[in-house]
């Protein structure tokens, strides 16, 4: 699997088998668990960097920054709050999977629009494959080689 991997804002060892695997050890968490929250981390980032102050974390990945070390549980989704436009997400989304270029489905956002929504409220959700080093034992979701991150924009 491809991809442009200059686009990263964390140095590529970062998502190296071995380093998660330290990390998983140290922090008690599954690799799998790490290897998502890693990857909500530099998603946000390349989001973070295109859109400025118009977006903020909210959830579980924001309380993170506040919890001691022992309290932390890893996110595994990507929940914002952005003082936007939908095109300007759009806009976003479509700077990111150009500068990432990747092959097949990998960087490619994919909008999740529920059958019966339960609000209507203002969120955009979407599904984004990244690379993964986990086997298809630590994964649950995809076969081997892909990680399915959840993007979710309250606007």
């Amino acid at each position: 699997m491809n991809f442009n991997k200059k686009a990263l804002f964390h140095d590529q060892y970062c998502f190296e088998r071995k380093t998660l695997e330290e990390r998983s050890s140290k922090f008690g968490f599954s690799i799998m668990r790490m290897e998502i929250f890693i990857w909500d981390l530099e998603l946000y980032l390349q989001i973070q960097s295109h859109m400025g102050k118009k977006i903020v974390l909210k959830g579980g990945a924001a309380a993170q920054f506040y919890l001691p070390i022992e309290s932390q549980r890893t996110s595994i989704d990507i929940d914002m709050i952005c003082f936007c436009s939908e095109d300007e997400i759009r806009n976003t989304i479509s700077y990111i999977e150009n500068h990432f270029a990747g092959d097949e489905s990998l960087f490619k956002f994919r909008l999740h629009k529920p059958k019966e929504p339960k609000t209507n409220l203002p969120l955009l959700t979407y599904f984004i494959d990244v690379p993964s080093v986990c086997t298809d034992k630590e994964l649950f979701q995809k076969p081997s080689g892909k990680q399915e991150i959840k993007v979710e924009f309250f606007y």
